[in-house]
């Protein structure tokens, strides 16, 4: 039984090792330095939202076996920049009423189910779901997990869902209030979803969010212990 090793380099990011190849979620965007690249590396993204997705960032990549998967919106402001080759890139969308769109990489399932962004600002946005191995990990995204997603997704290993409470990101809410309602939220995640783990990020790097340190110490006082708020861009979690 093979194991993915998941980092929170900040913000939304993440990077998940599995087995020689990785996976690159939101990586390359305006708020954290990018990752060294490797042979093999699957980059994907959500959206186009700079916090997510920065085509400045991305390294040159052109000719190497590296692929990158995301929304029909990544495509032009990548391909502009002239470091990445078109058929290196995978365009993932379902719309609302379609079967998931998915890739498949050796070991690695990708499905793309189309969401909606939680502050209703309405980019093209996807969430994924990765079958890795034994492994199932769902990404939301930018968006919420909802009942309906939940079904059809099934059992998960892993959910990782971006926190950003939407009252105290627009200055209505304390962080004492937010922070609880968070948590509130990622109770609903960790039932509905039928999920071993919930991990929460999106606080690192991102000062709208709330206090990641703070979340953690939340989550440690009630004893959740299948609920994980990584605060460090190094912090492994095994799945």
């Amino acid at each position: 039984m093979s194991e993915l090793i998941i980092r929170n380099p900040g913000v939304g990011a993440l990077l998940i090792e599995a087995g020689v190849r990785r996976i690159l979620v939101d990586a390359f965007n305006t708020l954290i330095n990018p990752i060294d690249i490797l042979p093999g590396d699957i980059i994907l993204f959500t959206h186009d939202d700079g916090d997510h997705f920065s085509p400045d960032k991305i390294p040159f990549i052109k000719g190497q076996n590296i692929t990158i998967l995301g929304p029909p919106s990544i495509v032009k402001p990548i391909l502009v920049q002239e470091k990445v080759d078109l058929n290196q890139i995978e365009v993932l969308y379902s719309n609302s009423y379609a079967e998931p769109s998915n890739i498949t990489f050796d070991s690695i399932k990708v499905t793309c189910y189309h969401t909606y962004h939680f502050n209703h600002w309405d980019p093209i946005h996807n969430s994924y779901l990765l079958e890795i191995f034994d492994k199932r990990l769902y990404i939301t995204g930018d968006s919420l997990l909802t009942k309906e997603i939940a079904e059809i997704i099934g059992e998960m290993d892993a959910i990782v869902c971006n926190l950003v409470e939407q009252g105290y990101l627009k200055g209505l809410e304390e962080s004492e209030v937010a922070i609880h309602h968070t948590l509130s939220y990622l109770l609903k995640v960790r039932t509905e979803g039928r999920a071993k783990k919930v991990i929460g990020i999106h606080l690192q790097s991102f000062p709208w969010s709330v206090d990641e340190h703070s979340m953690r110490e939340l989550v440690k006082l009630n004893d959740f212990r299948n609920i994980i708020i990584p605060i460090s861009p190094d912090e492994e979690i095994t799945i």
